[in-house]
């Protein structure tokens, strides 16, 4: 298991590989209350915890980094795809398609195994909630 300056460096290189805005990058260690994820350790385990206005929210404990790194980036880009959804609309289509092929394809810009994880997991989330347009 790498420390967590290590992952906190690793995270800040692929968001600058990502040329990512400076206010999504973020690496906590500490409760921020504020919605976004902070990692703790536990002893061989990471958590990945959000937090706001003082109640957990979520919880994922591993003893992988490549998932603690894989959560991260993912809700950075997240919001890098979300912003790029915004900017490029399609009216009358569901703006997940574009979210969704946006938010992958910045994923698999860094690693292609999260690319795939990720699709799958909107596979996933399409087969109960279809787009609708």
């Amino acid at each position: 298991m790498r420390s967590i300056s290590t992952l906190k460096s690793a995270y800040y290189e692929i968001a600058k590989r990502l040329n990512a805005p400076h206010r999504y990058v973020r690496f906590a260690t500490t409760p921020q209350h504020d919605g976004s994820p902070h990692i703790e350790s536990n002893g061989d385990e990471l958590a990945y915890v959000i937090t706001e206005r003082g109640v957990e929210h979520e919880r994922r404990q591993t003893k992988d980094d490549d998932d603690i790194l894989y959560w991260l980036v993912c809700e950075l880009t997240h919001k890098m795809a979300s912003e790029y959804e915004l900017s490029h609309r399609i009216p009358a289509a569901d703006s997940r398609r574009v979210l969704f092929q946006k938010h992958t394809e910045l994923l698999g810009s860094i690693n292609r195994d999260w690319q795939a994880r990720k699709e799958s997991e909107y596979e996933t989330v399409l087969e109960q909630h279809p787009f609708c347009d």
